[in-house]
């Protein structure tokens, strides 16, 4: 299965996720309100978050946790926010691991 997520404002996404600046850092965040209905739930955590580029798809971020302002579990909900780490930023370590990662970022 899949959704379509989008990511979420900075201000919006600190109230989960309290150190949270941008998607450019260690975590990207995704918010419910802005497609509700579409959304990982319990049982996701480890679930793929892929770009579309250039008509290819590339591993964005992996899914850690779901959840609201209030810290409870959301399942697409349009108060609840996706946290996934960000792939991009162990890029290298990855590299390192598994000998090669397709470039795309």
């Amino acid at each position: 299965m899949a959704a379509d997520v989008y990511v979420g404002q900075p201000k919006a996404c600190d109230r989960v996720k309290h150190d949270y600046r941008s998607a450019n850092g260690p975590v990207i965040c995704t918010e419910n309100s802005y497609h509700p209905g579409a959304d990982a739930c319990q049982g996701d955590s480890g679930g793929p978050l892929t770009i579309e580029k250039g008509g290819r798809r590339y591993l964005a971020g992996i899914l850690s946790y779901g959840a609201n302002p209030e810290g409870n579990p959301t399942c697409a909900l349009p108060d609840g926010f996706g946290i996934y780490t960000h792939a991009h930023q162990y890029a290298d370590w990855l590299r390192d691991v598994v000998g090669t990662v397709p470039s795309g970022s």
